[in-house]
Order: C-alpha cells, then structure tokens, then sequence
C-alpha cells in the first residue's frame, strides 16, 4: 500500500520559467532535468515535497474554481505564515487575506506561475503527528 505521496505533476507552457519561479520565490531546487527542449523537471522543496513540471499540449480548459471537481491547488507547509505572506505579496496575483485553515492553523492562496492555483499553510506544532 502507499506509504505517501511521491509527487504531484503540473503540465505548463514553460517548464524551465515555472521551475525557476518555483524555485526563487519558494525555495525549490532542481533535482532533475530530462534535457529536452522543452524539458520535463523534477523540483524538490525543503521538506522532501517534490513536483514533476512537464510541458503542457497546448491545450487550456476554462478558468478553474477551488470547488469545481478534480485537484484544486497544491499546498505547501511553512513554519511562519506572516512572513512567507509578505515575502510573497509583491510577486503574486490574487493573494488573499490570511485566514484559519481546515484541521488548524493559518492559511492562503494565490495564482502561481500561469495562473495554477497555490496555497502556503502554517500548522500547530505537532500536527499530524498523532493522527491515523
């Protein structure tokens, strides 16, 4: 049986530029690069949470909402929300007020690097931890 989530992987129209974002404003790194043009790259943030970026084919559904069906936003843990809020305030669109996140602690969304929706959260020490 799985023993947790590998990755996630997002389809985007430029690969190397997502990375890059992914990488100076949320402190990934680049674990791999297929070096293809364009290339499909593997970028791993601090606490092991990896995302497979491959180029998309070009096709675009509509605009989606975080309630419409399917994936709706990736999330990513940090350990000090305000500041990660404001560090992230001058290089994102739709950045919203923080507020109180499903199961505890603090959070909020933004539109990433071609308009994929993105979430930072900030649990209580120890969450998680116990639970099944």
């Amino acid at each position: 049986m799985p023993e947790g989530i590998d990755h996630v992987a997002v389809a985007v129209r430029d690969p190397k530029a997502w990375s890059q974002w992914m990488c100076d404003h949320l402190q990934f790194r680049i674990l791999f690069d297929n070096g293809q043009d364009p290339p499909t790259l593997l970028i791993r943030g601090e606490m092991g949470s990896m995302i497979e970026v491959m180029p998309n084919n070009s096709q675009y559904p509509p605009p989606r909402e975080n309630l419409h069906h399917g994936i709706s936003h990736i999330a990513f843990q940090v350990s000090d929300l305000a500041a990660a809020h404001a560090a992230l305030k001058p290089h994102v669109e739709g950045l919203t007020e923080v507020r109180p996140a499903a199961g505890g602690g603090t959070t909020c969304f933004f539109r990433g690097p071609e308009d994929i929706s993105l979430q930072i959260v900030e649990r209580p020490a120890g969450f998680g931890k116990d639970s099944p």
